[in-house]
């Protein structure tokens, strides 16, 4: 058996932590929307890049100081360097593991990370819920982490100011509900960010560390997972 210590963190958009204050782990699981850009500058990558390459030295840095051994980052809906200029993403942010649409092992666990949310006011990586239905068949089925940038509908994903509107997504919900997850991670929705849940037998976090006025005042979310499985493709 095997422990894994994981921290979470999403939707920091532009903003870096300060590193000496970061917790340590095996792996920082990072849910999508580094970049700062507005959508306006979607087709421009010397607008786009910044943003990642000050998360790439974050990341580093991460790294280089034994924080962390793994970060796998999934893009979110603000992330339009990885819609729109994949291969440089991939490229600028290469301190990290990046999942789109994929699966990756490490430490006798599965992950699975995808960036799609239902479509909004045409940020990146957005779907309809008929392209999401199908999109979502593609989580395996053997998958013990799921990172998605959104939530499923109903769990964690309530806009908050007074209004309590449930924004997740409703075929991710409904895959979900097939799947036997140890730990789910998203952030996205800001109202319910900071927040961890455990519905039967699977633990959900949603940690956006911006809160619905974009001001960082929220934290991360800090999980340990026990394995069986000790074969994998990258042990901790």
């Amino acid at each position: 058996m095997k422990k894994l210590k994981v921290i979470h963190i999403s939707d920091t958009h532009g903003f870096i932590p300060n590193i000496d204050k970061f917790p340590c782990g095996d792996i920082l699981i990072y849910s999508g929307d580094a970049d700062c850009n507005p959508n306006y500058h979607k087709n421009n990558l010397a607008k786009l890049t910044p943003c990642l390459e000050e998360l790439n030295d974050f990341f580093q840095d991460l790294l280089d100081k034994k924080k962390f051994k793994k970060i796998i980052f999934v893009p979110g809906n603000h992330d339009f360097i990885f819609q729109n200029f994949e291969v440089e993403a991939r490229y600028i942010l290469n301190a990290a593991t990046v999942l789109i649409d994929e699966e990756y092992e490490y430490g006798g666990f599965k992950f699975y990370g995808s960036p799609q949310t239902p479509a909004f006011c045409d940020w990146s990586f957005n779907r309809t819920q008929d392209e999401l239905k199908e999109i979502w068949k593609d989580i395996p089925s053997d998958t013990d982490i799921l990172v998605t940038h959104g939530p499923p509908q109903g769990i964690l994903d309530q806009t908050g100011r007074g209004l309590n509107e449930h924004l997740g997504c409703p075929a991710l919900a409904l895959r979900i509900t097939q799947l036997k997850l140890k730990l789910h991670c998203y952030g996205h929705i800001h109202g319910g960010g900071n927040s961890i849940i455990d519905i039967n037998g699977t633990t959900f976090s949603n940690a956006s560390i911006m809160d619905e006025s974009y001001s960082p005042t929220q934290s991360y979310n800090e999980f340990e997972l026990t394995s069986k499985n000790g074969n994998s493709s990258e042990d901790i």
